[in-house]
């Protein structure tokens, strides 16, 4: 079985440094078409991690960027956190 990591962190293109979690990007976070083309992998990898829990930066809620952001919360199960 394979190891549990406890907190995973789903971001945008270069935002990975500095987090101290497993990070899986997502994209640009001014380009919501590269989000959308890159979000379900993401999630995939994301799956595959074992975390228990991961937040998720969140596109701009406009354009592609408001249907990447509802499937976003849907994989979520609608819970937000604003930070």
């Amino acid at each position: 079985q394979a190891e549990t990591n406890k907190v995973s962190a789903l971001v945008f293109e270069g935002e990975e440094n500095g987090i101290n979690a497993t990070c899986v990007t997502y994209g640009n976070q001014e380009n919501a078409s590269t989000q959308a083309a890159s979000l379900f992998d993401a999630l995939r990898k994301l799956d595959n991690t074992n975390c228990q829990i991961c937040y998720a930066r969140a596109p701009q809620k406009q354009g592609v960027g408001l249907a990447v952001y509802n499937r976003l919360i849907r994989a979520a199960a609608f819970e937000v956190i604003v930070l």
